[in-house]
């Protein structure tokens, strides 16, 4: 009777362990670090296709949406780590861009510089909307000013 009782405490004490085991083992494997780096996190945010559609598009603080209905964007990441972003209908905005190479701008993370005119565009992501802003410089022409094409840009734009 004792050599019974005593396989049952081996036997309950080799299910107790495999039972602690299989607990520590799930508990580390949902304890993995988050190796992403703060840039890699930054990037994935900005990737995808952002459209107009919901948001709007200002100059100065006038309204300029109607000019920018069908306008898009799109930040991506090549396979070598480049970033780049393609534009369809950037009217003045992007003017004479459709495509070209972005980097972050600083060291946090919230701001990008495109890389064909050196315009810094600040950005944040909140409410499934990004909103970019950004300053061109008016150009003096024939000692006149175009008005309400450049200044200051703030455009919200949704995810598509």
């Amino acid at each position: 009777m004792a050599g019974v009782t005593l396989k049952k405490s081996v036997m309950k004490r080799i299910y107790q362990s495999v039972i602690m085991l299989l607990v520590l083992t799930t508990a580390l494997m949902n304890c993995k670090s988050d190796n992403v780096s703060p840039e890699k996190k930054a990037s994935n945010s900005l990737s995808g296709t952002w459209v107009t559609t919901g948001g709007y598009v200002k100059v100065s603080g006038t309204d300029v949406t109607n000019d920018y209905t069908n306008f898009s964007i799109n930040f991506s990441t090549t396979n070598t780590g480049e970033h780049v972003y393609t534009v369809a209908n950037g009217g003045h905005a992007f003017a004479g861009i459709t495509a070209d190479v972005w980097s972050f701008d600083g060291t946090g993370f919230t701001s990008l510089r495109r890389s064909s005119d050196d315009v810094v565009m600040s950005y944040t992501i909140a409410d499934k909307f990004l909103t970019l802003t950004f300053t061109l410089p008016d150009p003096v022409i024939d000692d006149g000013r175009v008005s309400g094409l450049y200044g200051a840009f703030e455009m919200k734009l949704a995810k598509k």
